[in-house]
């Protein structure tokens, strides 16, 4: 647990000693506005990760490529505006992801297929299309609960094209 320490960037070398048996790691509220590519590499059975309340504004490609067992990523209350593609293992079979309270314009794009409960409420998107045809469609292919409140949506498709896979959904 860093929780609540001044730490500012997560660098490659930040986790270089024998940490491949850590499931858990909250780094949560501190400062960081920056992680290096590589940073949790060595964090191979990381199964949770929170990283919400920080400066964080860019999520580079790859980032958590190495940890096949993540299950729970924490990112809300940062100032996200760009996650690359390749963020996840498409192996990982991560089932939440809380993206809420950023800066995102669109619904990223994601190989990680098995997210069950995604967050992407308190953003700024402007447009939802969850139709079978929609782009937006293949990038929650599994997504079981989504919550896209507070947003700035001025566009969404009428409700009888909706996937009705969708348990929950909060607009």
């Amino acid at each position: 647990d860093l929780m609540a320490n001044r730490l500012t960037n997560i660098t490659k070398h930040i986790f270089s000693g024998s940490f491949h048996e850590l499931h858990e790691i909250n780094l949560s509220y501190n400062g960081i506005v920056g992680i290096e590519s590589g940073s949790f590499d060595r964090l191979v059975n990381l199964a949770s990760i929170d990283l919400s309340n920080n400066c964080i504004k860019h999520l580079h490609s790859d980032l958590f490529k190495k940890c096949t067992d993540m299950r729970h990523v924490y990112l809300q209350h940062n100032e996200i505006v760009k996650i690359e593609f390749n963020l996840f293992n498409a192996k990982a079979h991560l089932k939440l992801l809380n993206i809420a309270h950023n800066n995102l314009n669109s619904i990223p794009s994601f190989e990680a297929k098995s997210i069950k409960h995604f967050d992407i409420s308190h953003n700024t998107l402007t447009q939802l299309n969850l139709n079978y045809e929609s782009h937006e469609r293949r990038k929650l292919a599994h997504i079981e609960q989504l919550t896209v409140a507070h947003n700035k949506i001025q566009q969404c498709v009428p409700m009888m094209e909706i996937r009705t896979d969708i348990i929950h959904l909060d607009v």
